[in-house]
C-alpha cells in the first residue's frame, strides 16, 4: 500500500511516497489504495486540505466529471485520465490543470498535487496578502504577508509586531515613520506578473 496522505485540518499538506512507487492503473486502484469510497472522497480530500485543488475525470468518451458532480460519489470505470487543477481564491488567477493518463504511479501524483499546490499558495499570497518594505540603521527588508527575512533583526520585528494595528490601517504607498523605523506598504498594483 501507498503511504497516503489523509490530509487532517491539523497539519499541513505533507506527501509521503512508498519505495515501492505503485502504480495505479485505473481510478478504482487509486481510491481503494487511498481509502476512498468514491470520487467526490477523494477530490473533496484534496480540495479541502490542499490551496484549493480541484480535480476531474476525463472519461474514455472525452466527456469530463468533477468531483463535485452527482456522479463523482461513484467509481467510473471508464476514466481514461485525472486532471488537477487550482483556484486562487480571492483572485482571478486559476491554474491550468495537469492531465495525469492511466496508468502513473503515486509519485507522479503527489508530485503534481505539490506542484500545483505550490504555485496556487503563491498566487494566494501575492494577492491576499500585504507586503511591506521596512527601514531601519540604513537597511531595508521586504515582508510578504507576516513572514519575516531571515537576516531580519529582532528589534525589527518587534517594532513590526507591535505596530501590527497601525501597519494594517495604511493604504498602498503609504508609510508610518515612527522610532526610527519606516515602514511602506507595497503598492502591488503598477506590478507586472
Amino acid at each position: 500500500m501507498v503511504a497516503w496522505v489523509r490530509f487532517p485540518p491539523s497539519s499541513p499538506l505533507k506527501l509521503e511516497y512508498n519505495k515501492s512507487m505503485k502504480t495505479f492503473n485505473n481510478l478504482k486502484e487509486l481510491c481503494v489504495d487511498g481509502g476512498y469510497d468514491n470520487f467526490y472522497q477523494f477530490g473533496r480530500s484534496l480540495y479541502k486540505f490542499s490551496y484549493g485543488l480541484w480535480t476531474r475525470l476525463i472519461l474514455d468518451d472525452g466527456s469530463e466529471v468533477y468531483y463535485e458532480d452527482k456522479s463523482g460519489s461513484t467509481i467510473p470505470d471508464n476514466a481514461v485520465a485525472l486532471e488537477i487543477g487550482g483556484i486562487v481564491e480571492g483572485s482571478e488567477v486559476e491554474i491550468d490543470a495537469v492531465r495525469l493518463t492511466f496508468p502513473f504511479t503515486d509519485k507522479k501524483l503527489w508530485e503534481t498535487v505539490e506542484l500545483i499546490n505550490e504555485e496556487v499558495n503563491f498566487y494566494w499570497k501575492r494577492d491576499n496578502e500585504d507586503d511591506y518594505q521596512v527601514e531601519h540603521d540604513g537597511k531595508f527588508y521586504y515582508i510578504c504577508g507576516e513572514e519575516f527575512p531571515e537576516d531580519m533583526s529582532e528589534n525589527v520585528k518587534t517594532f513590526f509586531d507591535e505596530s501590527y494595528d497601525e501597519i494594517c490601517e495604511l493604504d498602498d504607498g503609504e508609510s508610518l515613520e515612527k522610532d526610527g523605523f519606516k515602514v511602506t506598504k507595497i503598492d502591488k498594483s503598477d506590478f507586472i506578473f
